[in-house]
């Protein structure tokens, strides 16, 4: 506990500091890591606070490299503020938002499953990122639909995921289904359940920048099972 307070600490102090140049709190945040302060999670977090794209593939290979001590802490400090100057000129042309799933809340079974597949990329995060001069309501719902058809979630021996789609309304609604099967070791069997994620793509006159996710929750047998929230991050 007294660890994660820490962390929760030297996290709010980086978020809220006023530095007029970021490229030295980034170093700050780095020398820390080295200096093994900050532990990895805290790191990524503290980074990922400066919107520093720590699941892009060139974050990915300089940290590996670092990691494995092919690259000196320098070449390793100066690739992440190359990444952040990166990321800062992208996202001005885009228009980015970041939704994840969190804090399941239902059935015990459903929710401990839930924790064993969020790890995976595609079911914890969706990240909606589309040129700003390209947005618009029919972009962002052929966005979704393409998201949907490049659907690649993780599989193992207890939970395996069996399809999904998304469905649209008149009034620019959606839902968006996903199905899995969940071994009940207690029955020795599979059942099917489904995932349902609804939202609404926004206003027309506003190109749909009001885009939001409402709720997410775990059905079986036409029952809810578990309910979790969706925030924007």
């Amino acid at each position: 506990m007294i660890n994660f307070i820490f962390k929760l600490i030297i996290l709010i102090f980086f978020l809220t500091i006023s530095s007029v140049n970021s490229n030295e709190d980034i170093s700050q945040v780095n020398k820390l890591y080295q200096n093994q302060i900050l532990d990895h999670e805290a790191y990524i977090d503290t980074l990922n606070s400066f919107n520093v794209n720590t699941e892009s593939k060139d974050f990915k290979n300089l940290f590996d490299l670092f990691l494995n001590n092919s690259i000196s802490f320098e070449t390793f400090d100066q690739g992440i503020i190359n990444i952040y100057k990166k990321s800062k000129t992208t996202d001005n042309k885009y228009f980015i938002k970041k939704f994840s799933l969190d804090d399941c809340k239902g059935n015990s079974l459903i929710c401990s499953e839930f924790k064993k597949v969020r790890n995976s990329e595609s079911f914890l995060e969706e990240e909606i990122k589309i040129p700003i001069s390209e947005l618009s309501c029919k972009t962002l719902k052929n966005y979704l639909i393409d998201d949907v058809s490049n659907s690649n979630y993780e599989n193992d021996f207890s939970t395996r995921f069996v399809g999904d789609y998304i469905k649209f309304d008149g009034s620019n609604g959606f839902i968006y289904e996903a199905k899995f099967q969940i071994y009940l070791e207690q029955h020795g069997r599979h059942v099917l359940l489904s995932l349902f994620v609804n939202g609404n793509l926004g206003d027309e006159s506003e190109n749909c920048k009001n885009f939001k996710f409402n709720k997410a929750i775990f059905m079986f047998g036409g029952m809810v099972l578990a309910e979790m929230k969706i925030k924007q991050i």
